[in-house]
């Protein structure tokens, strides 16, 4: 899921806990909770963990299925088939194409970063990264210009397949 090396499984395959979980190490859930996690590190849901209440950790990679509300201090990751049903808040979010969220979103700047004097401006906003499991392709410039008078009105955007983005119309200017 993640690239970290070291994780402790706080709970296999199968397994289901009711009630809250604390949690102070890397962890990753498989089972079903049905309860609270409260997490000081890095958590990760696999993609067959079901967790049926509030999610707080440090960073979160997200592939299974979360129905409350989520608290990370740093980054969010949504991995493909992983879905969060309720508010979010994070410093970052990444989603990956498959992911799904549904609730309301709250980007706020990361602890660490506000700490930190050293940190330039822009690299503490918080961000909305899009993952895409294709590569752009780069388009000549020539190849977007209009072609003349049977030019539907559409030109090609750069990457705008893979991105899911459909052109806009162009409006000629009046001279």
């Amino acid at each position: 899921m993640s690239s970290r090396s070291v994780l402790a499984t706080a709970l296999g395959t199968g397994a289901r806990v009711d009630g809250d979980f604390h949690l102070d190490h890397d962890a990753r859930i498989a089972g079903e909770i049905t309860g609270c996690i409260h997490s000081t590190a890095h958590l990760e849901i696999a993609a067959d963990a079901v967790i049926h209440g509030d999610v707080q950790a440090a960073s979160l990679a997200v592939a299974g299925q979360i129905a409350g509300d989520v608290a990370v201090q740093h980054t969010t990751e949504l991995l493909p088939g992983g879905t969060i049903g309720g508010a979010l808040q994070t410093g970052h979010l990444v989603a990956a194409q498959g992911a799904a969220y549904n609730g309301q979103l709250s980007l706020h700047q990361p602890a660490s970063a506000a700490d930190s004097a050293d940190t330039v401006q822009h690299e503490s906003t918080p961000v909305i990264r899009l993952n895409r499991d294709k590569t752009r392709r780069r388009v000549a410039p020539e190849v977007t210009t209009p072609s003349g008078p049977s030019d539907p009105g559409f030109s090609e955007i750069p990457g705008a397949v893979h991105a899911g983005i459909r052109p806009r119309r162009r409006v000629p200017r009046a001279s």
